[in-house]
């Protein structure tokens, strides 16, 4: 690993390494280490780091519940919250999901050494592989401080965004769509059915939209698809408290405060923004380049964790351009993304299927508005304005009927076998789990700005259609 590389890292992490070779240790994947065993050369690989490191991390969040959870009085140890709280607590932290999205926020996954078979397989997309590296790298750095907590606890909690309150564990997506219909007294209703490669899970809840006396009821859904049950209900649940904040019918929204900003305060202005919940976690990447003149100059980039679009600046002074980025992106915040009403960063979107004709192409609905259950906006690729009634399905003007789809991957799988004459009826049953597992395989290797722009999306899916080969 060059040193401008292990450089990069110390910064992200805020943690310089006294023994450079245990970083490098952290990063180096086991495929890898045998790949090189194989040649000869004496190579350890993170499985060791690993283990130390989730001990640790479990002993460090289980420390920090100590000092701001607990009061010592004469009358011993006194808990403010119950052990199931603490436990809830505990869980958030040190969750595979949580560790892996810490690992992309700070953009350390691209440096994971690998084996061929890993490059090929992105095995860096895998959460699992991800998890891994957030344990490795607090097992290295224990080591590396002498075993001195005391030294890593507030780096491994800047890596975690980790706050010591209990209202800051969010709860599973299943629980609190569970907790709302359960406060507004509405029937919930789930359907689970076996699908490729897991389950498909349908939640349902009926609820009274008009605000008149002669209230009429309309069914909400949200689908999710997953490897297990848990995890499909988890993205069916999500689906469906999505929509409802969408329609006005999850918690309110509040308006941006008034802010005086300017390049010099952006930066603390963008994170009062985050830390106060109006927008997602902020995060900045940086990269050192090389003008055409050989030149150097930093390029900072922010991700907002809520926001599809990016802010990038350059300057020769880090500083200057991470100021810039920040400026950038609080006039986005507070003036683009009212006013660019055609621009598809940023909104929800369907993917919609003719039942009644074959359809060569993708079409891709990017909504712009809501209003009682209908929805308007753009049709791409003819960038046609509409308004639909959103539900599973509708009728266009000339009578067919035009299903809607949220799962992109679900949509893909429909309009392949349905509408590719070189896969007949009769033949679906045979390729269908192939089929599902081959998109499923290159979906995932998307990135999260396609993946959350419809625009992109489609023109992905189309790619991915074209090399299936079953």
């Amino acid at each position: 690993m060059e040193k401008n590389i292990i450089d990069a890292i110390e910064e992200k992490l805020g943690y310089l390494f006294s023994n450079k070779a245990l970083l490098v240790q952290a990063f180096t994947r086991e495929s890898y280490a045998k790949e090189q065993r194989v040649k000869g050369l004496d190579i350890e690989s993170n499985e060791q780091l690993e283990y130390f490191g989730d001990s640790v991390l479990n002993y460090l969040v289980v420390s920090g519940e100590l000092d701001h959870f607990t009061k010592t009085t004469d009358n011993g140890l006194r808990v403010l919250y119950k052990e199931s709280k603490l436990s809830e607590f505990n869980s958030h932290w040190t969750d595979k999901n949580m560790l892996s999205e810490c690992i992309d926020n700070l953009g350390l996954a691209e440096y994971l050494i690998m084996s061929k078979g890993d490059i090929n397989q992105h095995a860096e997309l895998n959460k699992s592989v991800r998890e891994d590296l957030f344990e490795s790298l607090v097992g290295a750095m224990w080591i590396d401080s002498n075993k001195d907590t005391n030294k890593i606890k507030d780096v491994v909690f800047n890596m975690l965004g980790i706050k010591f309150e209990t209202t800051s564990v969010e709860k599973s997506y299943v629980s609190q769509l569970i907790e709302f219909a359960d406060k507004y007294k509405y029937k919930l209703k789930k359907e689970a059915e076996p699908f490729v490669g897991g389950f498909k899970v349908t939640f349902s809840v009926d609820l009274n939209f008009l605000p008149s006396e002669d209230k009429e009821e309309r069914t909400w859904y949200g689908t999710g698809v997953g490897k297990n049950l848990k995890e499909a209900e988890a993205n069916a649940a999500k689906e469906l408290l999505n929509n409802l904040n969408e329609f006005g019918f999850g918690p309110e929204r509040t308006d941006l405060p008034k802010m005086d900003f300017d390049l010099d305060n952006s930066v603390n202005c963008l994170q009062e923004l985050s830390q106060k919940g109006y927008i997602g976690q902020v995060t900045y990447e940086d990269d050192l380049c090389f003008s055409t003149e050989k030149k150097p100059y930093w390029k900072v980039t922010v991700k907002i964790s809520d926001f599809i679009t990016t802010f990038d600046a350059s300057n020769e002074s880090k500083k200057t351009a991470k100021k810039q980025a920040a400026y950038d992106a609080l006039c986005f915040i507070y003036y683009l993304q009212k006013n660019d009403i055609n621009n598809p960063q940023n909104k929800q979107f369907r993917f919609l299927l003719d039942a009644d004709i074959d359809e060569d192409d993708i079409r891709v609905f990017v909504i712009d508005s809501y209003s009682m259950m209908k929805a308007t906006g753009t049709i791409y690729p003819d960038n046609k304005k509409t308004t639909i009634f959103m539900d599973k399905y509708f009728q266009d003007e000339n009578g067919h009927r035009i299903e809607i789809y949220n799962d992109p991957q679900e949509f893909l799988f429909e309009w392949y076998t349905r509408n590719r004459n070189n896969h007949p009826k009769e033949r679906r049953s045979d390729n269908a789990e192939r089929l599902g597992l081959f998109i499923q395989e290159e979906y995932n290797k998307l990135s999260d700005n396609v993946k959350q722009n419809g625009v992109l999306l489609r023109e992905a899916l189309l790619d991915i259609a074209k090399r299936i080969d079953i």
